[in-house]
């Protein structure tokens, strides 16, 4: 493995280990979850207590498992890659019923985060290999 010699100071909160399609993952996530606490503001201004709680939901949703996977957590890819694929199934429900393009946004999006959370690549990540013992 080649070793970066030149990081970027904002790329320095990141794991080294990470990869480029797993930080677009966690940026995905994290943006998300910064639309959803705007949204949360807009709310609480508006007084409606019953859309807060759902935007805050939402907030943690998407927060939580951002930041466990920037830290390389294994149960934030677990939950995340369950949570993926609940809104990909969720997902073609929405396209069938209401309305096929947030559908297709929704299956298209967090499908390809459940496919980058069971890459090979990732799984390495989470789980490296253990060093063999060489006996003799």
């Amino acid at each position: 493995m080649i070793a970066v010699q030149y990081r970027p100071f904002w790329f320095k909160i990141f794991d080294p280990r990470l990869t480029g399609r797993l930080i677009a993952v966690i940026i995905f996530l994290f943006l998300i979850a910064l639309s959803n606490a705007l949204s949360l503001i807009a709310t609480f201004s508006a007084s409606n207590i019953a859309a807060a709680g759902q935007h805050l939901l939402s907030v943690l949703l998407y927060a939580l498992p951002a930041y466990g996977l920037m830290k390389l957590n294994r149960w934030a890819r677990r939950f995340e890659i369950a949570y993926s694929m609940l809104l990909v199934v969720l997902g073609f429900f929405l396209m069938a019923a209401f309305n096929m393009f947030m559908g297709m946004f929704i299956v298209v999006t967090h499908g390809l985060v459940g496919i980058v959370l069971l890459s090979a690549k990732t799984r390495e990540l989470f789980y490296p290999p253990q060093d063999a013992e060489i006996t003799e």
